[in-house]
């Protein structure tokens, strides 16, 4: 008998269709890779790893005990990381309340003793492609992020990539679902 898959979840900030697209328009410095879907665009803030289904209504929770995301985020720069060249754009001065956002969840998750991977570095971006290079001159013209929502989320494995489910949104936020 094969065992159950555990889903693959995190929290993050989901992005409205404008900004989406605004988004996927700054896609242009990417060159080569695999770019990110549209419909795939986040800020993520913890990332949960596999978790136990059991554990769901206690995640779905924890979405409402914390404050508001930020009234607004400004994605100003590009860059790029680790091994796999994740190709990004972020806000090179991170808003207080993003900070202080994702700390709330951490300690959310803390208090109700999940168990996840605690990044002790967080660098807010979103995954604009992977396995490219940005272009050498590339200049982010900034994207004005206002009141993104704060979901809970689900990575699926496909062929081509990662693909992204919102599973449940903050009543403090405006739904994605």
């Amino acid at each position: 008998m094969q065992p159950l898959q555990q889903p693959r979840l995190f929290y993050a900030l989901w992005p409205n269709a404008q900004v989406a697209q605004a988004l996927q328009h700054a896609q242009a410095a990417v060159q080569g890779g695999r770019l990110t879907h549209i419909q795939d665009f986040h800020l993520t803030l913890v990332f949960l790893g596999n978790q136990p289904s059991e554990v769901l209504p206690q995640l779905v929770d924890v979405l409402d005990d914390i404050p508001r995301p930020p009234e607004e985020i400004i994605l100003d720069q590009y860059g790029s990381f680790g091994a796999h060249s994740v190709l990004w754009l972020g806000p090179s001065q991170p808003p207080a309340s993003l900070l202080h956002l994702q700390s709330e969840l951490v300690q959310g998750l803390r208090r109700r003793g999940v168990a996840f991977r605690d990044e002790n570095r967080f660098r807010p971006h979103v995954t604009l492609g992977r396995q490219g290079q940005l272009a050498g001159e590339a200049q982010a013209l900034p994207i004005r992020w206002s009141t993104p929502s704060l979901v809970l989320a689900e990575s699926t494995g496909k062929p081509n990539g990662p693909r992204y489910r919102v599973l449940a949104c903050s009543s403090a936020t405006p739904g994605v679902l």
